[in-house]
């Protein structure tokens, strides 16, 4: 039977703190123990778990001048620093009072939504990029111009379009070069053209376009399924990449994405591995964040969870629009459990946009809601809180049955600590 930690009069001040708002990571830390000692202490004093719920970071005065100063052009993150707290709690209040945020984009000089759209339908009406830069006061910026309507997916015309095009024999020449093989880049850099051009051509010609897995270096399905089968014969990913002419890294794209177990590769990035044995960014105990963004282009269809050190740095990424959901931890093993869980459970609706397949991050993104996905974090944020760390690392993280073994050892090692 294994010995109480708390005397009578501790577990009474426990329970009297957690009932009077404070986490079961704050008690842990007050009290040295694991936050599994604790919540034991509250179940045996009949006290009711709290479900999550966001703790308030500032009083209703502070919270109506935040949106006051927000309102008069102070941003997030100098509005962080004069409040002693995260962007993400800035950009949470705002959204909780129904403040309009201001992009990145807005945030550094740019051109709000209005205004790009404006942008786009004069410039498919004939104007061009310089004009346009001069009219909307961006002097002879044209490649700001030129940013936009890439952004928002416009066509854009080349110097050469501008002036007549390309022959229709050359049209014809550069249909017959991608039957044959070429890439649209290619083709366009032959005739001095963009590929967007050469794309249009193709399509005015009626040539079926390659799917952009395979015009980027990829496999056809039923030739990634033989990678991942050599793979699984005990070929390195290296190994299987020079099979099949692929880089390695394309090899574990293919995996990951056909839901195949990988082994360890190199000693860099997230691994399970790294997190058993507290190497690599796992080495020490630092503040790591779980966050939930939508995307700035695909708001309303896709989203992407993820964890990071610096989540207001890595927030900067314009492809990413706003922040729905961020749940912080005093390591990186429960914001990398938390995160490979919900990936794990979420991978049927893995889709990433066919522009954002180069995108670092890409395999995360979600083809749901970000408001759909919220319950997804939060249901298994509870279930890491209720089994302890290890306990659910073993019960909803992808892993070897070795790795497993480890995880559960380790759970077994805290019930007993209890």
């Amino acid at each position: 039977m294994s010995q109480r930690r708390f005397t009578d009069e501790q577990e009474r001040e426990i329970c009297a703190l957690y009932v009077a708002g404070k986490e079961l990571s704050w008690l842990g830390r007050e009290f040295g123990a694991p936050f599994q000692t604790i919540r034991s202490a509250l179940r045996r004093n009949g006290i009711e778990r709290r479900t999550y719920k966001p703790p308030r970071k500032f009083t209703d005065e502070q919270e109506a001048e935040i949106c006051r100063r927000y309102k008069e052009g102070e941003n997030s993150t100098q509005l962080a620093a004069a409040f002693d707290c995260t962007c993400t709690s800035i950009l949470a209040l705002l959204k909780r009072h129904k403040v309009k945020s201001r992009s990145i984009r807005e945030a550094k000089g740019g051109l709000d939504d209005e205004t790009e759209i404006e942008i786009c339908r004069r410039y498919e009406l004939g104007e061009s990029t310089v004009e346009l830069a001069k009219a909307f006061g961006k002097g002879d910026d044209s490649k700001a111009i030129y940013n936009v309507l890439i952004r928002r997916g416009i066509q854009t015309r080349s110097i050469r379009i501008a002036k007549g095009g390309i022959t229709p024999e050359q049209e014809k020449e550069a249909c017959q070069m991608y039957k044959e093989g070429k890439s649209t880049s290619e083709i366009g850099a032959i005739y001095g053209v963009s590929k967007n051009t050469i794309g249009y051509i193709l399509e005015t010609h009626g040539i079926e376009r390659r799917s952009s897995k395979i015009a980027m270096g990829g496999l056809e399905d039923d030739k990634e399924i033989e990678a991942c089968e050599a793979y699984q014969d005990g070929l390195t990913m290296a190994e299987v990449g020079a099979q099949f002419g692929i880089a390695d890294v394309t090899v574990c794209n293919i995996l990951k994405r056909r839901g195949y177990e990988t082994r360890e590769r190199g000693t860099t990035g997230d691994t399970i591995q790294h997190a058993l044995t507290d190497t690599g960014r796992f080495d020490r105990p630092r503040d790591c964040e779980f966050y939930l963004y939508d995307l700035v282009r695909y708001k309303e269809t896709h989203c992407k969870p993820g964890i990071s050190f610096f989540v207001d740095h890595r927030a900067q990424d314009p492809e990413y629009g706003d922040c729905h959901l961020a749940i912080l931890f005093d390591s990186r093993h429960g914001a990398y459990f938390l995160e490979q869980a919900v990936l794990e459970a979420t991978k049927d609706h893995q889709q990433m946009p066919r522009d954002l397949m180069d995108w670092d991050g890409s395999t995360e993104i979600r083809e749901m809601h970000a408001v759909e996905m919220i319950d997804v974090v939060l249901h298994y944020n509870n279930l890491l809180e209720d089994l302890g760390l290890w306990q659910f690392a073993a019960d909803y993280v992808p892993m070897t049955k070795a790795q497993r073994k480890q995880c559960l050892k380790r759970a077994a090692s805290e019930d007993k600590r209890i």
